[in-house]
């Protein structure tokens, strides 16, 4: 089941909204492996008039019992076992705009992507497996943080494994007001200035996996993000909340 990880890895790259949860975190391999993967997802971000998106992406997978990559995300555990790990964590986002996505957005400055580094904890328990994240943007664009809690449990079933989770999701004031705020000089009638402050959302899912034979996977996910109103109040954004949906297929050598 571990090999499946590259198969999801395509939902993290082409995404626009905000990503601060773990990725498929029930997903982890003991020894060395490696694949590759294609697949699908539809998102809508709930930026004004820019609507559900689809993107397609191939992905490589390495990874070990220490250290896994896949898409933009990269893990090394420097404590690692069977009841709990800690380690480092780099990762691309790409959260940002540009004032050609819409006519919306024009006269806007363009919000870059990022780079973010920092720690990644995980605690299996008896109730749930837990996992923590607190990421600090490195990129030097909007020196922002952001943070997680996520709680996933995994079910394995007759016609596959399914892993329900919830998140809370924490930006603070930095990252909010660099991707949701409007400046001074971008002000226009129906863009009014906007400086939120830091927010917390939450996040409900559940992924689907399902192998036909040792090479042959098929993985797929529902996610729900709810904006806090620090979030959906910001001019730039149509909506409290967004969905997503994701369809892939993973092949491991």
């Amino acid at each position: 089941m571990q090999k499946l990880i590259a198969g999801m890895a395509f939902t993290l790259l082409l995404a626009r909204p905000v990503q601060a949860e773990d990725r498929f975190p029930s997903l982890q391999s003991e020894n060395f492996e490696w694949g590759l993967g294609i697949g699908a997802l539809i998102e809508d971000a709930g930026y004004q008039n820019i609507g559900s998106e689809t993107n397609g992406q191939p992905v490589l997978y390495l990874a070990n019992q220490d250290f896994r990559f896949f898409a933009n995300q990269f893990n090394w555990n420097f404590l690692n076992n069977q009841t709990y790990s800690l380690g480092l964590e780099v990762e691309a986002r790409f959260d940002g705009f540009e004032p050609d996505d819409d006519a919306f957005f024009t006269g806007m400055e363009e919000r870059d992507d990022g780079v973010y580094g920092g720690l990644r904890g995980e605690w299996k328990s008896s109730v749930a497996n837990f996992v923590f994240e607190w990421m600090q943007e490195v990129s030097g664009d909007s020196d922002g943080a952001y943070g997680s809690l996520n709680a996933y449990w995994t079910i394995d079933t007759g016609f596959g494994q399914l892993v329900p989770k919830i998140a809370l999701e924490y930006y603070d004031r930095k990252y909010s007001d660099y991707y949701f705020g409007v400046r001074a000089d971008e002000v226009r009638p129906d863009r009014p200035a906007y400086a939120p402050d830091s927010s917390i959302g939450f996040d409900v899912g559940i992924d689907y996996i399902r192998s036909f034979n040792t090479n042959h996977r098929l993985i797929g996910s529902i996610k729900y993000r709810r904006y806090d109103s620090e979030v959906s109040d910001s001019p730039l954004i149509e909506s409290d909340g967004s969905p997503r949906f994701v369809l892939g297929y993973f092949y491991s050598f």
